[in-house]
């Protein structure tokens, strides 16, 4: 088994007695890497599995649950997660607007809400990406059809004879 097929086993097999404990050790390891990454405004990083976690005393399934979650956030390739084994070298290039942005996303309040944001981000810069996906977020609902209008279905009945009879 691949270390990010045992990440994603791991992840989904938590119950509620396990899912704290689990929890617990994951963003305390989140917190941790990108805090390391804020301070030192990282934004190319070479490493491994193995660097990540003799660096922040971690198992192995918890950098690569580090590695599944910055994906989306990388200005490199996407990397082929299945095929990463612990001393494999691979560089991270890290945009970190778009980092934030994917944190508020996640509601992952605990890593966007680090004070070492405030040395790579301004506060200004925060505010804009946390209204920008606000914006990007706003749900619109669909107007219902009229009883008089043709049914959505594509039936060629009128609403009111079809899926809204009764309603």
């Amino acid at each position: 088994m691949s270390l990010y097929q045992e990440w994603e086993k791991l992840l989904h097999e938590q119950t509620d007695a396990t899912f704290e404990k689990f929890w617990e050790e994951y963003s305390k390891a989140e917190i941790a890497i990108y805090t390391h990454l804020l301070t030192e405004k990282k934004t190319k990083w070479e490493t491994s599995i193995d660097e990540i976690c003799n660096q922040f005393e971690i198992r192995p399934v918890m950098a690569m649950g580090f590695l599944d979650g910055i994906q989306t956030s990388l200005t490199n390739e996407e990397m082929k997660l299945d095929n990463i084994k612990e001393n494999d070298t691979f560089t991270l290039n890290i945009d970190f607007e778009k980092l934030f942005y994917n944190m508020i996303g996640a509601k992952a309040d605990h890593l966007y809400s680090i004070d070492a944001w405030a040395d790579v981000l301004s506060e200004d810069k925060r505010a804009s990406i946390y209204k920008d996906y606000k914006r990007d977020n706003i749900v619109v609902g669909t107007k219902a059809p009229g009883r008089n209008e043709p049914c959505p279905c594509g039936s060629g009945k009128k609403y009111k004879k079809c899926c809204g009879k009764g309603a």
